[in-house]
């Protein structure tokens, strides 16, 4: 609310699991079950802020979900 009227936008990205490195020091049987449904990379939560930047002004997109094809939602 605050920034209403001033033309800045907000967006929220929710990843799923992301392939970091993170995990990285984790047991097998936890990596597992992180990566069960498969691991997005850097490059795909990339592609989803340079699609909410490329829209027009009169789009608004103040929340996107990006999880990996296999991850159930």
């Amino acid at each position: 609310m605050e920034l209403a009227g001033t033309g800045l936008k907000v967006a929220a990205i929710a990843p799923g699991t992301v392939d970091t490195g993170l995990y990285d020091h984790w047991n097998q049987e936890d990596k597992s079950y992180i990566n069960s449904g498969g691991a997005l990379q850097a490059g795909d939560i990339a592609r989803s802020v340079r699609f909410i930047l490329e829209q027009p002004d009169n789009v608004l997109i103040p929340r996107i979900l990006v999880v990996p094809a296999n991850q159930p939602v």
